[in-house]
C-alpha cells in the first residue's frame, strides 16, 4: 500500500516511514520472504513525490536479500478511479477531452488480477530481485480514448495540449 495523492511531503514520508517500520520489523522476526510493490516511474527522471518515495522504499527493501521487488506499470480493475479509470470516467461524461501531447506516447497497462497471480507465483516459487510487470500489448492514449469511446458508443472530440501548457 501506499499514499498516492496529497502534499508532496506526506506522500514521500508516508511512503518511507511506513515501508522502513515493515522491513524493520520483517528483519527483526526473520520473515524469509519480502514483496514489495513498486512503480515503473521509478525509472523515470524528475519524478513526482509518489515516485521518488517508491524509489526510496526499494533502498529499504532491498536490505532483505529475498526480497521481491514487482515495478508495475499502470494497472487497472473494477472501481478504479485513478490513472485509466480517471480517463474512463472523463471519456464517459465529457464531450471534450483535453489530451496533454500528442496522445501517441506508449502504455503498457496490466491487469489488476494479473498483479496479483505475480505476487502469488513469487511466493510460491521464492522469486527475488527486480522485474517489471505490464500488459501484454502497448496502446497508446489515443488508442485508449478511442477504445473506450467505442465500449461507451459515444463520440469525443480530442484536443491535443503542448506540453508546456501542462
Amino acid at each position: 500500500a501506499a499514499m498516492i495523492l496529497g502534499p508532496e511531503k506526506e506522500i514521500f514520508d508516508f511512503n518511507v516511514k511506513s515501508t522502513k517500520m515493515l522491513v524493520d520489523a520483517a528483519i527483526k522476526k526473520k520473515i524469509r520472504k519480502f514483496i514489495f510493490l513498486s512503480s515503473e516511474n521509478v525509472l523515470w527522471a524528475g519524478q513526482s513525490a509518489y515516485g521518488e518515495s517508491k524509489k526510496e522504499c526499494e533502498e529499504i527493501v532491498k536490505k532483505i536479500k529475498t526480497s521481491l521487488i514487482l515495478r508495475s506499470c499502470v494497472v487497472y480493475g473494477a472501481n478504479n478511479n485513478i490513472n485509466l479509470g480517471k480517463i474512463i470516467n472523463m471519456v464517459k461524461k465529457n464531450k471534450l477531452l483535453l489530451i496533454p501531447g500528442n496522445g501517441e506516447s506508449l502504455m503498457q497497462p496490466i491487469f489488476v488480477d494479473d498483479v496479483a497471480q505475480y505476487v502469488l507465483n513469487g511466493l510460491k516459487q521464492g522469486v527475488q530481485g527486480i522485474f517489471i510487470l505490464a500488459g501484454a500489448e502497448k496502446i497508446t492514449l489515443n488508442n485508449f480514448i478511442d477504445t473506450v469511446s467505442k465500449v461507451f458508443r459515444v463520440n469525443r472530440v480530442k484536443i491535443h495540449l503542448p506540453m508546456l501548457f501542462i
